[in-house]
C-alpha cells in the first residue's frame, strides 16, 4: 500500500485516499497522523463512503480534531483533521 501524503503548503497535508476501501483510508490517515507535527492539518480524500464516518471517529478517538467532513463531489470526500 503505498503512503500518498503530500505537503500542501507550511502545515497542511493533503492524503489522497482514493480507490481504497476498508480499513486501508483509515490506516492509511492513522499513519500519516502519525509522520504530521502537532498542530499541523491533513486533508483526506476519499471516495469509500464507510470511511466518512471511520476516519473521524478514529481521530477523535486519538484526540485529534475534525474541524469538517465535506462532500467535494458525488462519491467523494474531504476530511480534515487538526493534529493534537
Amino acid at each position: 500500500m503505498m503512503n500518498e501524503l503530500k505537503q500542501k503548503e507550511e502545515g497542511l497535508y493533503h492524503l489522497e485516499a482514493i480507490g481504497y476501501s476498508c480499513p486501508y483510508p483509515e490506516l492509511l490517515a492513522r499513519q500519516a497522523l502519525e509522520e504530521i507535527n502537532e498542530g499541523e492539518v491533513l486533508h483526506i480524500e476519499t471516495d469509500n463512503k464507510p470511511s466518512v464516518e471511520e476516519v473521524p471517529e478514529m481521530a477523535t478517538e486519538k484526540g485529534h480534531q475534525v474541524i469538517e467532513v465535506e462532500q467535494i463531489e458525488k462519491g467523494r470526500w474531504l476530511i480534515k483533521i487538526k493534529k493534537k
